[in-house]
């Protein structure tokens, strides 16, 4: 009996020394921030996780990448759009001007509808000089559609899961 405790004691303690490197890697792969190469997990004390770490590092090098072009497109694309949204919303205000009463409201909804593109650019500028991370959430359809004025459209939204 004392034997087989001793024994059972002895293999728990070699097993938790032999799946410590694992954990520690576990762990540094938890830490890792793809866009902080110094973050990257480095020097695993076992051989056989060496690929496993070279993996991870690749992986995070190739998502990094992936993100700093993003970055990249989405600050090119705002600025790209910004102009033709500022022309778009000049033509709509001397079609306005110039048009008969009763197409008046629907230019006027299309200029409101090239106003918010235009706010949305401004925002997508704004966030990428800044730096900071976007702050994700969850909303609903009818959160983002309430603001929004459709004239004699109505919309209907149900809840179907």
């Amino acid at each position: 009996l004392w034997a087989s405790l001793l024994a059972t004691v002895l293999l728990n303690v070699l097993l938790r020394r032999e799946l410590r490197p694992l954990a520690a890697l576990s762990h540094a792969v938890q830490r890792y921030d793809p866009l902080v190469p110094a973050s990257a997990p480095m020097g695993t004390a076992r051989a056989e996780l060496e690929p496993i770490e070279r993996s991870v590092r690749d992986l995070g090098q190739r998502l990094a990448q992936r993100v700093i072009t993003e970055r990249a497109f989405t600050a090119h694309a705002a600025h790209a759009l910004r102009t033709p949204l500022a022309g778009i919303d000049a033509q709509l205000a001397m079609a306005h001007k110039e048009a008969p009463p009763e197409l008046r409201p629907r230019l006027e909804r299309t200029r409101q509808a090239a106003t918010r593109l235009s706010h949305v650019m401004q925002a997508l500028l704004g966030m990428f000089r800044s730096g900071v991370e976007p702050q994700r959430r969850v909303f609903t359809l009818a959160d983002i559609l309430a603001p929004l004025s459709f004239g004699e459209l109505q919309l209907s939204l149900s809840d179907d899961g």
